[in-house]
């Protein structure tokens, strides 16, 4: 399971915290304001999003 958020501190942090991969949809350029909690991707917008996901999804097949 991957929990994809386009908040740092109310979806990162928090899915971090409780041990999840995550993915950061950062399409407003944030910075990490804490260095211990780094999401395990970031994408930008719509089309980084759905080729990350596409890329996860063949590498379960």
């Amino acid at each position: 399971m991957i929990y994809v958020g386009s908040s740092y501190f109310d979806d990162i942090v928090p899915a971090k915290k409780a041990g999840w991969q995550t993915v950061w949809y950062n399409n407003h350029n944030s910075t990490i304001s804490d260095p211990n909690i780094i999401p395990d991707q970031t994408v930008r917008n719509p089309a980084e999003l759905r080729d990350l996901l596409l890329d996860l999804a063949a590498q379960v097949d």
